[in-house]
């Protein structure tokens, strides 16, 4: 009877062992998001899987998730926030588990999600095992989209004043033929080198087709108070993302010229990105998603590198606030006539910027 009981006893503890290794060796865990990248108060899902590779049923499996703060859960009576969550699971052999919550985000940037961890139960639900999992999915969450009125009308305003400027001046480059000079042209379009060729005056044809160009200077140093900081420079950002938005949809060639921090930029002071091309506009959007409100460098470096390396197109400054020390950079390197066309300052939408949280927020409720 006592070998017996032994015996028992000897096979129990070693069921328990058997039961509380193999799924940590054998169970395959992976929490991430549907979409890779999102639109602020857009709904998606935080996918679970737990996918049992073993020939035992697992009786007892606690997950504690920690998801990114950004996100908020979608509950039957609106949306709370929730951090980390915890649940438990009885996971047959064999069987793929998945769970989706439905959530949404209303903070640009890119959120990783934290560590997660499992524990597993014995049989006998004496004791238990964990251990960690660290998850390589993020979010990237875009910059607000806004609705403005005053912004709509500025805008078009300005692609206007873009064309018509693109047809003021002459692009050297773009030099179609030569004919003779008929006494009315500009000395500045005569060809010596054709001149000398055909023993004759010839002046240049040039293509007036140009593209327009807009150099966007993106300012994200900051100056002034810090009266409304956060959705200043939120509201800057998303000023950036609609304006060139337009820019693609009317066919306009546009770069970014900043000073923003942003992972893998190529400088450690301005940084010029291009709008143009396939999957120009789509780099744009999401190094402003990525990128910090930190500067790196000032604002007399980002309007000095502008005016000395891009003499063509117009410009546009979009900075977060509107002071005496941004006015006086801006009159240093564009003064007069060849000062910006128009500055875009987050301080002023920021209205627009808060209403569009709340008009999302209200309609997921």
């Amino acid at each position: 009877m006592i070998l017996f009981l032994f015996f028992v006893v000897a096979l129990a503890l070693l069921l328990e062992k058997i039961s509380l290794n193999l799924p940590v060796r054998n169970v395959r865990y992976h929490i991430g998001a549907s979409k890779y990248s999102v639109e602020q108060g857009e709904k998606f899902y935080i996918v679970t899987t737990i996918e049992n590779r073993t020939k035992h049923n697992i009786s007892y499996l606690r997950i504690k998730e920690r998801i990114p703060s950004c996100v908020r859960l979608c509950g039957e009576e609106g949306i709370v926030s929730e951090e980390e969550g915890e649940h438990t699971l009885f996971v047959r052999k064999y069987e793929r588990v998945k769970r989706s919550i439905p959530v949404v985000s209303y903070l640009r940037g890119v959120h990783p999600f934290g560590k997660s961890e499992l524990s597993f139960g014995d049989f006998l639900g004496i004791r238990e095992i964990s251990c960690e999992k660290e998850p390589t999915d993020k979010i990237l969450v875009y910059p607000r989209r806004i609705e403005s009125e005053k912004l709509d009308r500025i805008v078009n305003d300005l692609m206007g004043d873009i064309t018509a400027k693109s047809f003021l001046h002459e692009d050297p480059l773009l030099v179609r033929g030569y004919r003779e000079y008929t006494g009315r042209e500009p000395l500045k379009s005569i060809s010596f080198l054709q001149s000398a060729k055909c023993m004759q005056l010839m002046v240049k044809e040039f293509d007036h087709t140009r593209t327009p160009v807009a150099n966007i200077l993106f300012d994200v140093e900051f100056l002034g108070d810090f009266d409304h900081y956060f959705e200043q420079r939120e509201t800057q950002f998303s000023l950036a993302r609609m304006i060139c938005e337009s820019f693609v949809e009317r066919g306009i060639h546009h770069r970014i010229i900043t000073n923003m921090c942003y992972p893998e930029m190529e400088t450690r002071g301005v940084n010029v990105v291009e709008g143009a091309g396939s999957g120009g506009f789509s780099r744009i959007l999401d190094l402003l998603s990525i990128a910090s409100g930190a500067a790196v460098c000032s604002s007399g470096e980002l309007l000095s590198y502008a005016k000395e390396y891009f003499c063509e197109g117009a410009f546009l400054y979009i900075a977060q606030r509107d002071c005496p020390e941004v006015r006086e950079e801006l009159g240093r390197y564009f003064p007069g006539e060849e000062g910006v066309l128009y500055t875009f300052f987050g301080s002023e939408y920021e209205e627009d910027y808060r209403a569009g949280a709340e008009e999302k927020e209200g309609g997921a409720a």
